[in-house]
This record gives C-alpha cells, sequence and structure tokens, in this order.
C-alpha cells in the first residue's frame, strides 16, 4: 500500500488543509446600479417633499414682496410729508 494520504476536506468549511482559507471571496456582480423600484421610490418621495416645500417657498416669497411694498409705501409717504412741509401743499393737490 502507498504511505500517500489523501487530504478529504473539511465537513464544516470545506478547507482541504489547515493553512486553507475557510472564508470564500463572494462572486463580483457586474451590474451595479439602482432598480426601477428604487428609483420609483426616490421620485415619490422627492415629489412628496416638493409638495410640501413649493406653498411654503412661495408664500415666503409673496410675503417678502409685500413687505418690500410696503417699504417703498412708507418712504413715499415720507417723501410727500418732506415736500409738504417745504411748500405748504402736496404735489397734485
Amino acid at each position: 500500500m502507498s504511505s500517500v494520504s489523501k487530504k478529504i476536506p473539511c465537513q464544516t468549511c470545506g478547507a482541504r488543509s489547515r493553512n486553507e482559507s475557510s472564508y470564500t471571496v463572494p462572486p463580483t456582480y457586474k451590474n451595479h446600479g439602482f432598480s426601477l423600484i428604487e428609483l420609483m421610490i426616490v421620485v415619490a418621495i422627492i415629489g412628496i417633499l416638493v409638495a410640501i416645500a413649493y406653498p411654503a417657498y412661495t408664500r415666503q416669497v409673496q410675503d417678502s414682496r409685500r413687505a418690500d411694498c410696503a417699504g417703498s409705501l412708507t418712504g413715499l409717504a415720507n417723501a410727500m410729508e418732506r415736500f409738504f412741509t417745504v411748500n405748504n401743499t402736496y404735489v397734485g393737490a
């Protein structure tokens, strides 16, 4: 008989010897990316956020324009009062 022993793999990890690693490298996938469902979920979330944020944004723009107009009217009223103080009459009156 031959004294050469046949290496039998380990029953738990499949390694053929003590030096062989029991860890395997996971297979690499060529198709990295997002699925259609994931993209649809992201688009839906963005749509919900826009639906909530857009009215608040338009309200803020409207409020800032109103404040700008109020400031302009106050400046105009002050100019008219200065004119009245100097000339003792309003313009066009």
